[in-house]
């Protein structure tokens, strides 16, 4: 689910920059599900929005979702 939707993301901004998609794909999903993994074990020492705000940031500085899309509620 969450590799089909940064799949979704990369296909529709074309934003490869030479690198494999499947590879993007792979490495920006297991990279939030590693996030989510480590906050909940380690008892959730930020809010969920603090989470969703500071992972979409990530998201944006590596092109996934660019400045203008909406972010998460």
């Amino acid at each position: 689910m969450v590799a089909a939707n940064v799949k979704e993301k990369i296909d529709r901004q074309e934003i490869t920059q030479g690198l494999d998609k499947e590879l993007i794909t792979r490495f920006m999903a297991s990279a939030f599900v590693g996030t989510v993994e480590w906050w909940i074990l380690n008892n959730m020492p930020h809010s969920p929005q603090i989470m969703a705000e500071q992972v979409w940031r990530l998201f944006e500085k590596n092109d996934i979702y660019k400045v203008g899309s909406s972010a998460p509620t």
